[in-house]
């Protein structure tokens, strides 16, 4: 039972068809739980913000995840009516980026914005989204750079190292 969170929780791409207790489940792509303003968000090892990783990300630990995947991705439904929505998320740099990295965040494959990671302990960024994505399913994505010469190192059977981890984000409404 609860095959989603356990395919989460392995790291595997819960974005697939799956059998539970004997019965095809459906691709849960736009199935997304509800947040609720205000309310912080990990996606850390037992905590309920696991539960919206989609895919790229390495399975939970204490403090949080690491982003894995070339394009990891968060995905939630957003209230009803929310005035000035906007997202912030708390970032760990993962300690083999010694240089630091640019990490480029969409919501829905629109870009919303960028950051550069350095090598402090925690950096928090936040950033408006559109009034449109009210009452609606969002997939958050969240890419580091990497060069040619980086892509090119990557294990082809378990994917880019990490660069980023998320601690929480939470969803804000300025309005």
């Amino acid at each position: 039972p609860n095959g989603r969170a356990e395919m989460v929780m392995s790291g595997c791409n819960p974005n697939i068809t799956y059998v539970e207790d004997g019965v095809r489940q459906l691709n849960p792509l736009l199935w997304y739980f509800e947040i609720e303003v205000g309310e912080i968000e990990r996606p850390a090892l037992n905590q309920l913000g696991s539960r919206l990783l989609l895919r790229g990300f390495l399975p939970p630990e204490k403090w949080g995840t690491w982003a894995g995947g070339y394009r990891s991705a968060i995905g939630f439904n957003v209230p009803q009516k929310l005035q000035n929505p906007s997202i912030q998320i708390d970032l760990r740099p993962h300690p083999s980026f010694t240089s630091g990295r640019e990490v480029i965040f969409a919501v829905n494959e629109v870009e919303i914005g960028r950051t550069q990671i350095s090598q402090s302990s925690t950096q928090r960024v936040k950033f408006p989204l559109s009034k449109s994505i009210s009452g609606g399913p969002v997939e958050l994505t969240i890419t580091c750079t990497r060069t040619d010469e980086e892509i090119l190192q990557d294990d082809s059977a378990d994917g880019p190292q990490p660069c980023v981890g998320v601690r929480n984000l939470v969803l804000g409404d300025n309005g």
